[in-house]
């Protein structure tokens, strides 16, 4: 090869040598092996590049250091925190702490131990929980060293107890006040069995006061404000008779007590009421569209009929204006010349009155109501020459039943139905000629949906059904005599008929039949069943004299009328008494027994006098009342219309069937007391304990028997059961 400048030619324009390898030795100035200067090769980096190596003095270890790095090593250190005093952001997670000093939190060294940070390992209290113990501002373990312990703790200094509740147990080893006198104060007082004053029963746990020695003044003119009649407990008494513990008593004029018994009388419980002028001698109805509306109509001497409504407060009717039915005049000539019947159901509002004209005429007059004002709807006649006249409502054919006794002696029988303000009269249906001047009265049988007409003539009682359902009324069956009271009326009975009623007792399902025959003669008592065909069973006939207790000749039976009350199952007949025995008018209570076959005994023999000399009635005329008790449907209320002869005024007045005795119905014997011996009588907010066959919690009544009863029939209230031996007393 030529000379140097020649090889750099050649290196310079890239071609390559053509007789071989150029040696590093050839180099002028060049000391480097061949294999130093291979290192070379590859190498991109310009000299700058290469500069930065200058000066580096770290070995290749150090350099190693930084093996990895994949971002700014100073970028990342500068998010790492100092090891003096670092300061942290965020939340830090540390899995331990070892400090060589002490721990702190907001600036403030924590001083516990880790032992006794240790103590809350385990703990599973909650956030309030531990807010439980907020507020303690010394040791707890001191502040606990302070309180009593639940279970037989004991105080020092004064105590004060706002409630306690004392299971048991004793004070100082003593009932409080054994060991000296002690007051106790407190708004309540409950005693789990009795109260006891220096050992002895004071309130016992029946609530019954008992051992009371004495009550003062004070107290007893309290308890007597307050309506209680001195404050409960017993009094002492003596008995007429023989009294057992548990009878219910009552207090004699003298004084004295005896048991009650069944001594039936008719209480007067309503003011007099004045509700028309009368001036003649004529008859009346009255009637009760519910138990609280009530209907009065009745002829008077100027020939015509009248009609008043009115409703019930208390124990009082308040009547409207009377009001002329239509243009009907009323003859009033014979008994039962007025009738009248409510209606039920559609009908509930509407009555028909039936009475006669002065052409001796059947008349009818529908009536409605509105409170005490009374209004005529429609009015007609139904038939000639009526003698005797009924009417009856019959529920399930929605129609009135009217019945008329001709001159004939036939008994005709018409169906009366409402449509609107208008009345639709049937074709009539007779009954047979057998009789001679018959008396008869209508009654409605439930069991069989059936009317019944019923007669007597003479000694014969004689009655057949009728069937209501079809246009006209239908006898289903000809006439069937029931029986004869020759066989049960005394000797010498005149046979001739005074009155007939018919009712229906709906707990033995069976017709009970009334009246009387002849003069100086007592009523007559028949139970029949009677069956769709038109056959009857005789159940029961008697006479009442046995109960009446007069000599036959002595009885005046002008019966004016009978009602009976389905609701207490009690007869109330109005009639005037005995000849010889100031024939003023009188009421008898009489009440069917169990089985609704006699008439309970006895009645009282007097009655309720209804005369001149009476304080609450301005006397009676002893022949103005026909048809002039009403019962309530459902109550135990009777109203009796009538006229008082002293002012000549048709009069109303409201009546309780009753029981004398029950009425004076005083307390409950607590013990045995002998006849003439005296004993304790319990009273108003006692407790007997003599009693049987209670129902807790049920009210008790004075019952016909004298006995107690959860049966209201008017009768007082005794009690309510506590047990089933015990009855609080509610009323002496």
């Amino acid at each position: 090869m030529g000379k140097p400048r020649d090889l750099a030619n050649v290196v310079a324009t890239g071609n390559i040598l053509a007789d071989g390898a150029v040696a590093p030795a050839e180099l002028t100035g060049v000391t480097s092996t061949a294999a130093e200067i291979n290192i070379l090769d590859g190498v991109t980096a310009t000299a700058a590049e290469l500069n930065l190596m200058d000066g580096v003095t770290a070995t290749t270890a150090e350099l190693n250091h930084v093996d990895g790095v994949t971002s700014n090593v100073q970028t990342q250190m500068d998010t790492k925190a100092p090891v003096a005093g670092p300061t942290f952001t965020g939340t830090l997670a540390a899995p331990t702490i070892n400090a060589s000093t002490a721990l702190q939190i907001g600036g403030a060294a924590i001083t516990a131990t880790a032992a006794e940070l240790n103590i809350m390992d385990g703990v599973t209290a909650s956030t309030s929980d531990i807010n439980g113990v907020a507020g303690i501002n010394s040791n707890v373990q001191t502040q606990l060293n302070l309180k009593a312990p639940i279970d037989g703790a004991t105080f020092t200094g004064t105590t004060t107890i706002p409630t306690a509740d004392i299971n048991g147990g004793a004070i100082d080893g003593a009932i409080i006040g054994a060991n000296s006198a002690a007051a106790v104060t407190a708004t309540t007082l409950n005693a789990s069995t009795k109260l006891q004053v220096n050992g002895t029963d004071v309130i016992t746990n029946a609530r019954q006061l008992s051992n009371i020695a004495s009550v003062d003044s004070a107290t007893v003119t309290a308890l007597a404000a307050a309506g209680v009649g001195g404050g409960g407990g017993t009094y002492t008494a003596t008995a007429d008779g023989a009294v057992t513990a548990g009878d219910l008593v009552y207090l004699k004029s003298t004084g004295n007590v005896n048991a009650i018994d069944n001594d039936y009388i008719a209480q007067a419980i309503g003011t007099r009421v004045e509700i028309g002028s009368v001036t003649g001698l004529d008859t009346g109805a009255s009637w009760w569209f519910s138990n609280t509306q009530a209907g009065v109509a009745w002829s008077d001497s100027d020939n015509k009929a009248y009609y008043v409504t009115g409703t019930l407060s208390g124990n009082n009717v308040t009547f409207g204006t009377k009001i002329s039915l239509g243009n009907s005049y009323a003859s009033g000539d014979y008994q039962g010349s007025v009738y009248a019947a409510s209606g039920q159901g559609n009908d509930a509002n509407y009555a028909v009155v039936v009475f006669n004209n002065s052409s001796n005429s059947a008349i009818y007059s529908l009536v409605t109501f509105s409170g005490t004002t009374a209004s005529v709807v429609a009015d007609g006649s139904f038939g000639s020459s009526p003698y005797s006249i009924r009417v009856i409502y019959c529920p399930d054919d929605n129609c009135w039943l009217l019945a008329r006794r001709g001159s004939d002696e036939y008994v005709y029988h018409y169906k009366l139905t409402r449509s609107g303000s208008s009345l639709t009269v049937s074709s009539s249906v007779n009954g047979t000629t057998t009789y001679t001047k018959p008396h008869f009265a209508l009654g409605y049988d439930p069991d069989i949906n059936r009317a019944i007409s019923v007669s007597i003539d003479g000694y014969a009682i004689n009655a057949y059904v009728l069937d209501m359902s079809g246009t006209n009324p239908t006898i289903s069956s000809s006439v069937a005599e029931l029986g004869n009271l020759s066989a049960v009326m005394p000797s010498g009975t005149n046979a001739t008929a005074d009155r007939v009623e018919i009712f229906y007792d709906t707990v033995n399902n069976h017709s009970i039949i009334m009246g009387s025959c002849g003069s100086n003669n007592p009523p007559f008592y028949y139970v029949v069943k009677a069956a769709t065909n038109g056959t009857f069973t005789v159940k029961k006939i008697s006479n009442l004299q046995p109960l009446i207790g007069r000599d036959t000749n002595n009885f005046k039976t002008s019966i004016k009328h009978l009602d009976y009350n389905d609701n207490n199952r009690s007869i109330t007949m109005f009639h005037g008494q005995f000849t010889g025995d100031d024939n003023n008018n009188r009421m008898h209570v009489m009440y069917l027994s169990a089985d609704g076959l006699t008439i309970t005994d006895p009645i009282r023999s007097d009655g309720f006098r209804l005369d001149s000399g009476s304080s609450t009635i301005n006397g009676m005329n002893v022949a103005d009342v026909y048809k002039g008790l009403a019962s309530q449907p459902t109550g135990s209320k009777v109203l009796l219309y009538y006229r008082a002869s002293g002012n000549n005024y048709a009069t109303a007045m409201v009546f309780q069937p009753t029981i004398s005795k029950g009425h004076q119905y005083s307390g409950i014997a607590s013990e045995n007391i002998s006849s003439g011996s005296s004993g304790d009588i319990q009273i108003l907010g006692n407790v007997n304990e003599n009693q049987s066959s209670l129902t807790i919690g049920s009210s008790y009544f004075v019952q016909l028997d004298g006995t107690s009863g959860t049966t209201d029939i008017g009768m007082p209230l005794v009690g309510k059961a506590v047990s089933a031996t015990k009855m609080m007393i509610k009323n002496s």
